[in-house]
């Protein structure tokens, strides 16, 4: 589905839009998994609208040494990928692994409200995120949650690029995405306000969660 001149207010606004996409595609999924931070207020609102549970799915970046924007790998708590075109100094790659690593347990001790397998194991699971670039967050989070016995993954993003498209239906069992550019101008392009979200942001928006997972 696409909206050709889609630009979203914030990320309640894209969640709200992403929602109604996932209403009209006939969707059906058990709980929503949101990558912090920015995914979040965009998994609040569909899980919302879809009356499901939301549970935080914790993905950091690898960012490239000269522009930690463009991500050249990813690690959960235990998984990783690493894009093999990319080279990057092995010591820089150690520290930034460690580094996002211990990031990600402390964000799983702050926000709380992490998934757990069994939120995973056998469910149909909507993976939201408040966009894509390069894909490689979610291509790792997809990979962790097949080995964690998802039934089924929906990634639901407000905007994804077509040259990242493909790679995510391959992996996926289904993309949702509202607006698909061919010319990628960076997620925060899409947005009338892309404001960074602080932690404490996270927390009372996850303690707002409509049901909670079992």
């Amino acid at each position: 589905m696409q909206h050709t001149n889609t630009i979203f207010k914030d990320r309640a606004d894209a969640g709200l839009q992403l929602a109604e996409a996932l209403m009209g595609n006939g969707i059906k999924a058990d709980i929503v998994l949101a990558l912090p931070r920015g995914g979040v207020p965009v998994g609040m609102m569909v899980a919302k609208k879809l009356g499901l549970p939301l549970k935080l799915y914790l993905v950091r970046k690898i960012g490239h040494p000269y522009n930690d924007e463009f991500a050249i790998g990813a690690v959960t708590e235990n998984g990783m990928i690493m894009n093999e075109t990319l080279h990057a100094n092995p010591d820089y790659l150690d520290n930034a692994i460690r580094k996002e690593r211990e990031r990600i347990r402390e964000m799983k001790e702050v926000f709380g409200n992490t998934a757990i397998e069994n939120d995973i194991f056998n469910n149909r699971v909507i993976l939201v995120d408040d966009g894509i670039a390069t894909g490689t967050c979610v291509e790792l989070a997809i990979n962790e949650l097949r080995k964690s016995g998802a039934k089924a993954i929906i990634v639901a993003v407000p905007v994804c690029p077509l040259t990242t498209e493909d790679k995510i239906r391959k992996i996926a069992d289904k993309l949702i995405t509202l607006k698909r550019p061919a010319h990628f101008a960076g997620i925060g392009a899409y947005y009338e306000n892309f404001t960074q979200l602080a932690d404490n942001q996270v927390v009372e928006l996850t303690k707002k969660s409509p049901i909670k997972a079992t």
